[in-house]
């Protein structure tokens, strides 16, 4: 039987334990009367236990140690024209200000090389840890759900070539999105076999 076609072992049960930290995202597309799509990401850490934060005052259970909203608005080319952040809850009071960076997306196209891009605009001390991270997921929820729902309102699903220059950015990612795999060459053949042009 070949690697690709073997079941993973399931995961051994768990020991007995208390949950101490839980993160919770929560990633909606929308689509908008003007052609535009709203990307919106939610970020909520919470803690299980009673404890006194960094800046002395006493949290219980479960109140937010990180709750944050993020909104990208896209075009059809995955191209970010606007983006903001709001932060709720944080753990230091400097913590808001770096939300300011996120505004820097617009112009920004989300495919290949946006991660380069983001850390460009917001990475290190220029922005937030936990934004950065939710941007990126924001990211692959658009490549998912945007070029999906176009092909579903103008026609055929089965393709997703949609004449891009290069390939979506989850391509020759992962074992499914091989170049060289069978998905690749049904779904989106022009990129079977894709190699990056090498920069003298």
């Amino acid at each position: 039987m070949s690697e690709t076609n073997q079941t993973p072992a399931p995961a051994a049960a768990p020991q007995e334990r208390r949950r101490i930290h839980a993160r919770r995202t929560a990633i909606s597309t929308y689509a908008r009367p003007d052609g535009l799509w709203d990307i919106e990401g939610e970020l909520l850490d919470t803690r299980g236990y009673e404890y006194r934060d960094p800046q002395l005052a006493m949290k219980a259970a479960e109140d937010p140690v990180h709750d944050m909203t993020l909104r990208l608005t896209v075009d059809r080319t995955l191209t970010i024209r606007e983006a903001g952040a709001i932060m709720d809850a944080t753990p230091f009071a400097e913590c808001p200000s770096a939300g300011f960076p996120v505004a820097k997306l617009a112009g920004v196209r989300i495919g290949a090389g946006f991660r380069k891009q983001v850390e460009e605009v917001m990475g290190g001390v220029r922005g937030c840890t936990h934004l950065r991270d939710l941007v990126f997921q924001m990211g692959t929820a658009a490549m998912l759900a945007i070029p999906h729902y176009i092909k579903s309102v103008e026609g055929d699903t089965t393709k997703i070539d949609t004449g891009e220059p290069n390939p979506y950015g989850y391509m020759g990612q992962c074992m499914t999105w091989d170049f060289d795999g069978p998905l690749i060459a049904r779904v989106a053949p022009r990129f079977a076999g894709w190699k990056p042009l090498k920069r003298s």
